[in-house]
């Protein structure tokens, strides 16, 4: 079977999953697998190179010639090194139209923290902490739809940088967010789709290089990057008059973080906890998140 070689972030696997649910692409293709880009080690790149020089189809998501200090695995660099294989570029589809309010803490030397319990942290709950509101009023706060809300912005202004971003990538995206979004689920968090944009941009990477029949998302081992999911405030619900969203609030939604489910008032809870152990971080992003 012809080598294939998919190249990106923590997108990648669940790329490649989804390419493995076409009957046609197994039979012709196999991986030849690395790790996502933020942790391939130097020693590592040129195996990547040289697998992408042998490779029949070489698949790079968007990567700039500058990442990790120009260490190789920038996209043209990549498409450069593929000679005569066929290149699909893909963007990285980071999109944060269902979550204005998630943001990496920050240390004093602005750096995200994310080696803590959370990857995420929701604007509201820090500011809940931060303005004394208890853990019961925090979770009315993630309830409430009355609250004012910019998600619409927030909506249109990720779908617009993402379009910027992929406008010189064989696989384009934005049309299907744009028009679906409101329909069904399609992130978990902002650079974490779900199975349906996996399954579409899979879909267009087989038939760019010629494989016929279709992605099958029921082949799909669950939600690949499903593993941390924060339930959508109430408030952003009703701004983006999403048909779902009320199935996805924390009025029933659970927190699901690095793969453990948690009550809303549990999750707010471990928050606290968290913020009262960390005082400094509280006191560097209170007033910057709520500016």
């Amino acid at each position: 079977m012809d080598p294939v070689v998919v190249v990106g972030n923590c997108q990648a696997t669940a790329l490649e999953l989804a390419l493995s649910t076409n009957q046609e692409f197994t039979k012709r293709f196999e991986f030849v697998r690395f790790p996502a880009v933020h942790e391939i080690p130097k020693t590592m790149v040129p195996d990547l190179h040289r697998a992408v020089a042998e490779a029949a189809v070489v698949i790079p998501q968007r990567v700039d010639e500058g990442y990790r200090d120009g260490l190789g695995l920038g996209t043209e660099t990549l498409a450069g090194i593929a000679g005569s294989a066929t290149v699909v570029r893909w963007p990285s589809v980071y999109w944060a139209g269902y979550f204005p309010d998630l943001f990496y803490l920050r240390d004093d030397a602005g750096q995200p923290v994310v080696d803590g319990p959370f990857d995420y942290h929701d604007r509201t709950i820090l500011e809940a902490y931060g303005s004394g509101i208890d853990v019961s009023g925090a979770c009315r706060l993630l309830e409430d739809p009355e609250r004012p809300s910019d998600a619409s912005a927030w909506a249109a202004n990720a779908t617009a940088e993402l379009d910027l971003r992929g406008r010189d990538c064989d696989v384009q995206v934005t049309s299907f967010i744009a028009s679906t979004f409101r329909e069904e689920l399609l992130f978990f968090t902002m650079n974490h789709p779900a199975n349906r944009l996996l399954g579409v941009m899979a879909q267009q990477i087989t038939e760019l290089i010629g494989v016929p029949g279709a992605i099958d998302l029921q082949g799909l081992p669950g939600e690949p990057l499903g593993s941390t999911f924060y339930p959508l405030h109430a408030n952003h619900v009703r701004a983006l008059e999403l048909r779902f969203g009320a199935e996805l609030t924390a009025a029933g939604t659970p927190f699901k973080i690095r793969g453990v489910e948690y009550a809303p008032a549990q999750a707010v809870g471990l928050f606290f906890d968290y913020y009262a152990e960390h005082p400094e971080l509280v006191e560097i992003n209170f007033e910057s998140q709520a500016g």
